[in-house]
This record gives C-alpha cells, sequence and structure tokens, in this order.
C-alpha cells in the first residue's frame, strides 16, 4: 500500500509534533489542517509583530446563507484580509450568515464579478484560489484603534434620532434614523448601544423585546454595518426594563467634516400579541454614550440623547396592505381607430390604466371591465379582447351582456401575476374589431372602455372598485395626421379663428363642421363655427371638406363674435374628426367686442 507523502511548513510541523504522527487523512481533514494552520499562524503573527500568511484555501464546493464548516472559516479569513469583513464580538467563524454575504459581495463587486450577489459559486472560487497566498509585513507593535484615520483629536456633534416607519409582523423595516457630525479629524465607529421601551398596554402584548423581534440592522449609505438576533434574553446587555442591545465591532470609519446617518431597522416575529389590536408599541432611544468611537489619537468619543425618542408600533401582517386603480399618464388620447370594410382590424390600444400594490406583494386574481360601443352592440363591433400587464399578456377572460352597447368583460388573473410591495403597474387594453359591413357605420361607432373592480391577495384578499374611463374612441375605414394648431384674433373685425392640417394616410379623409367638438363661455354673442379650406387640396361636400388619400389641406374655423362693445368670449375645441386636439391648443385666446366709430 502507498503512504500519503504530506508536505508541511514549520508550523504545520509544530502542529503535527503537537498533535502526534501523521496518519493517513482524507480531503475534509486536510481541509481543517490548513484552515488550523492559518488560525496559528495569525496567533504567531500578532504575538510576534511580524509577517502573516495566509495561505490558499482548496474550496471544493458553493457556498452561502447557511453553509458551515473549515473552508467558511477559510473564506470569512481571506473577507478579513481584504479588510471586508468584520466578525462581531464573541461570534466564532465558520457559519455563513447575512453579514459573510454582505463582506462576499462587496469583493465580488470590487473584481467585477457579476452577478454580486454575495454566493460564493464557482467564478469566485476560482478568483479567490488564483489570489495565492497573501503575505502581510508586520510592524512589529500592536495595531492602536487609530491607525488609518487622519486629523487629530475628534468630536461627535449635532445628534438627532427621526421617525420612519412602524414594523410589520414578519417583516424587516426602518424604524429610525440616527444622524450626527463628525468634525476635527476622522473616526471609526465601533460600538451602538440601542434602549428599548414598551409603551403599550402590557395585558395585550407582549412586553419583552426578545418576544416581539427577530433581529436588528445597522445600515449606512446602503451598507449593512451590522446585523443581530435579539429573539433570545441572552442576546441583550440589559434585559430589565429599559432593556439595551448592543452591536459591537461595526468599524465603520467617517471622514472629518461628514455627516453620518445610521439607520436603524428591526424585524418583528411572526405573531406578536397586540399587533392586531394596536397596543404593541414601542419606544428606543440612543442615550448620551450609546455611540462609541474612536479618533486617529485613539481617544474614544461618544454621542447620543437620551431625551431623543422614537416611538413605533408593530402592525398585524398584512395591515394597510390593499390594491388601487389609478389613472395612468400614458392613456392614449381620443383617436380614430383604422377598421377594415370586410376584414377585422389590426390591433388597437384604445386604454392604459394603473394598478397600484400598498404595503404588500399583492398576487392579482382578477379583473373586470365594462366596454361601452356607441350604437352597435359590442358582439357587432369587438372581434377580441387582451390586456397587458406590465408587458405580461392575458387573453382568458369571460363575456356577459355581449349583445348591448355595454359589455362585461371579466378576466382570470388567477394569481399569475404579482405586483411588487409599494409598486405599480400599467394595465393596457387592446382590441381587435370586427369588419365594418354589415356591422357598424364609419365615422359613427365609437367605443370606450371603464374599470369596475380589481381583485388580488396578500396577507388577505384585497379589492378595488375604483371608476376610471378611457377617451371615446371612433372607428374609422380612413385617419389622417392631424396637426399645426393655431388659435388667432385678427386685428380686424370681431372673430375668433382656428387653423389646423390634416393630411390623409388611410384612403380619402372628411372633415366636416359636425364633427368640431367646441365649446364657447363670454358675454358676447358667438356664431356657430364656418369651416374653410386656406391651403392644399381638398374638395366641397355636403356639410365640410374631403381631403383625397395622400394629400394635404390647411383649414380655418372661424366664429363670429357680436353685441355690445367690450363684450368678450372665449372658444375650446377638444377635438375635430375623431381625433383630439392637444390640451394646450385646446383653449383660444379672449376676443373683445370692438365697435368702430
Amino acid at each position: 500500500m502507498k503512504k500519503t507523502l504530506l508536505k508541511l511548513s514549520g508550523v504545520a510541523a509544530a502542529v503535527v509534533f503537537a498533535f502526534g504522527a501523521i496518519t493517513p487523512v482524507s480531503a475534509q481533514s486536510i481541509a481543517e489542517l490548513q484552515a488550523l494552520i492559518a488560525q496559528l499562524q495569525a496567533q504567531l503573527a500578532a504575538l510576534s509583530g511580524g509577517q502573516t500568511t495566509t495561505p490558499t484555501f482548496n474550496y471544493t464546493r458553493d457556498l452561502t446563507i447557511g453553509s458551515t464548516g473549515s473552508d467558511v472559516v477559510a473564506l470569512q479569513s481571506f473577507l478579513e484580509s481584504k479588510g471586508r469583513l468584520v466578525m462581531p464580538g464573541g461570534v466564532a467563524k465558520g457559519y455563513f450568515g447575512p453579514i459573510t454575504r454582505t463582506a462576499l459581495a462587496q469583493y465580488q463587486a470590487n473584481h467585477m464579478i457579476t452577478p454580486a450577489v454575495g454566493y460564493f459559486g464557482p467564478i469566485t472560487r476560482a478568483k479567490v484560489m488564483a489570489e495565492g497566498a497573501i503575505t502581510t509585513p508586520g510592524t512589529g507593535t500592536p495595531t492602536t484603534p487609530g491607525t488609518g484615520l487622519s486629523g487629530g483629536e475628534a468630536s461627535l456633534e449635532s445628534y438627532t434620532l427621526d421617525s420612519e416607519n412602524d414594523v410589520e409582523e414578519g417583516k424587516m423595516d426602518l424604524v429610525a434614523v440616527a444622524e450626527f457630525d463628525v468634525e476635527d479629524g476622522d473616526v471609526r465607529i465601533n460600538r451602538m448601544d440601542v434602549t428599548f421601551n414598551f409603551v403599550g398596554d402590557a395585558a395585550q402584548a407582549d412586553d419583552e423585546p426578545w418576544d416581539a423581534f427577530e433581529t436588528i440592522t445597522l445600515m449606512i449609505d446602503g451598507k449593512e454595518i451590522a446585523e443581530m438576533d435579539i429573539d433570545d434574553e441572552d442576546d441583550w446587555l440589559r434585559d430589565k426594563s429599559p432593556f439595551v442591545v448592543r452591536l459591537s465591532n461595526l468599524d465603520y470609519v467617517v471622514d472629518e467634516g461628514e455627516t453620518v446617518e445610521i439607520e436603524i431597522w428591526l424585524t418583528a416575529q411572526n405573531n406578536v400579541d397586540g399587533a392586531d389590536s394596536g397596543d404593541a408599541t414601542w419606544e428606543i432611544y440612543v442615550d448620551n454614550q450609546g455611540v462609541r468611537a474612536v479618533d486617529s489619537e485613539g481617544i474614544q468619543n461618544y454621542i447620543g440623547n437620551t431625551n431623543e425618542k422614537v416611538t413605533f408600533d408593530i402592525e398585524e401582517a398584512g395591515a394597510g396592505e390593499g390594491i388601487e386603480i389609478m389613472r395612468s399618464s400614458n392613456d392614449p388620447d381620443a383617436s380614430l381607430l383604422l377598421v377594415d370594410t370586410d376584414d377585422r382590424s389590426k390591433w388597437h390600444e384604445i386604454f392604459v390604466f394603473e394598478l397600484e400594490a400598498e404595503e404588500n406583494d399583492i398576487d392579482l386574481e382578477e379583473l373586470v371591465l365594462l366596454i361601452r360601443t356607441g350604437t352597435a352592440n359590442y358582439n357587432s363591433v369587438v372581434n377580441d379582447v387582451v390586456i397587458e400587464i406590465d408587458g405580461e399578456e392575458f387573453d382568458d377572460f369571460s363575456l356577459a351582456n355581449g349583445n348591448t352597447t355595454e359589455a362585461t368583460l371579466t378576466f382570470d388573473i388567477d394569481g399569475d401575476f404579482t405586483i411588487d410591495a409599494d409598486e405599480s403597474v400599467d394595465v393596457v387594453v387592446l382590441v381587435e374589431f370586427k369588419k365594418q359591413v354589415g356591422n357598424y357605420v364609419d365615422k359613427t361607432e365609437t367605443i370606450r372602455v371603464q374599470t369596475v373592480s380589481v381583485k388580488g391577495e396578500g396577507v388577505d384578499d384585497v379589492s378595488d372598485t375604483s371608476t376610471v374611463s378611457s377617451k371615446t374612441h371612433t372607428l374609422s375605414l380612413s385617419t389622417a395626421d392631424i396637426g399645426a394648431y393655431k388659435w388667432e384674433v385678427p386685428s380686424t373685425g370681431n372673430f375668433l379663428d382656428f387653423y389646423f392640417t390634416v393630411e390623409a394616410e388611410e384612403d380619402d379623409f372628411e372633415v366636416l363642421e359636425a364633427s368640431i367638438v367646441d365649446s364657447i363661455t363670454g358675454t358676447a354673442t358667438v356664431s356657430d363655427p364656418v369651416l374653410t379650406r386656406q391651403t392644399g387640396d381638398a374638395e366641397a361636400i355636403m356639410g365640410g371638406f374631403e381631403v383625397l388619400e395622400g394629400e394635404s389641406a390647411t383649414f380655418r374655423i372661424r366664429y363670429s363674435i357680436t353685441g355690445a362693445n367690450g363684450t368678450w368670449a372665449e372658444a375650446t375645441i377638444t377635438s375635430i374628426a375623431g381625433e383630439s386636439v392637444p390640451n394646450d391648443k385646446q383653449k383660444s385666446p379672449t376676443a373683445t367686442r370692438n365697435i368702430q366709430s
């Protein structure tokens, strides 16, 4: 049988000497031995002030939240050597938790490894192992607390504690933000004590913090600097009211002249007594010496204010959650929808509205719409309908009252789309129309869509019955580009003039006086609008003009003003030939009646 030979460094030899003769070892025990060597070298370097060398570890598996073992120890030591990880005081290495994940994500981002999410997979593993042994020269003297800091003796000033949010059962929420200034020198924040007081109804709620909270997390500028489990009485520095939790080894540097904001996040437990009745109320503060930092001189600095307090409630899971129907700025203006004489149309986007999830993620279950047609029944006008929610298409719906001009469509979403908490999504309604011949009248038939209700599910069932409507659109065998809108009040005479240009795109296009939608205000008397062609190619027809396909023409709508001298009038035109006039072009200037002597 072949013997396994192991080449050992001087420290490894010391380990063998201490533990006896070498016996055949497994890959796992080799890994454990390598980790032990690394720890012994670090300890020897700390005692001697000499060089420390962290050998390359042979990683053989992926690591993530919950992983344990000697390879986790080695990874944590590696991240420490890179200045990315500071283990909390009293916490042994060997467990891959949120702090390790954050440190690894920072290392990945610094080395352009994507995605930088703190998962130790093949790409990161290869990078870490490729870096080889890391040698750090010793100084010969112990490191002082102020090493690496600039400036002189620092001071912490202008402390405030601002209230943020309540905490929902089972969720992590930002509760408060502690803010203060750093003056006269850099500091390294290394400790923070947070004090808790129960101020609710003890007869109805849990009044000990380890029965109400899971974790406390501190963050600065989006970076987690500490996280701690606080769901056990032993986690607390003071286990009697007022209760105190201490977060140590923060190791966060703040430069001179900067203002630091420390966010305090709390995770509430599930099923907290009193959350459903509003009796689980807490108060937190940072006492006068609650934040400790060291400056470049090695002097400890403290700040906090016992009188600056934040009060918040633990809310029942699902409290305040809901879903809301809202208008969307993307809803299209009234327009002509091109249809075909003897074939179904293309798909037209005729309505856009928003759905917003409040407080929690909401799974959509059902969406109900009402479609109103003009004179022909829904079944004669509409061929098919689909909705798109944030780009995802749904076409499964049941139809009621299709033989009327007010049909109801119930879309079955069945939880297949989720709106994230406090986010909104656009819902787009697309309609395909039947052929025009034998079904409806060209340029007379209209369509409008209205919301009826929406149902969803978060922690509980949620719904909304708000009514939001689309603009009224007109079905047409021909369409045109209508624009160049302009109002004028002529310098002579008493008129209000509105100009616009029509370019026929699909077939010949009619512009009729009857298709002008307007309103008049004022004290003067105003005539009905008179439509005339100003330039371009357009043929006069009964009640207006016809622009031939591919041609364009400019038209004027004129209002004559009569009445007493000094009377006035304003006109508003909202649409022409089924096309909406932009809001900022609809209203005329004020025209004042001027009788010449």
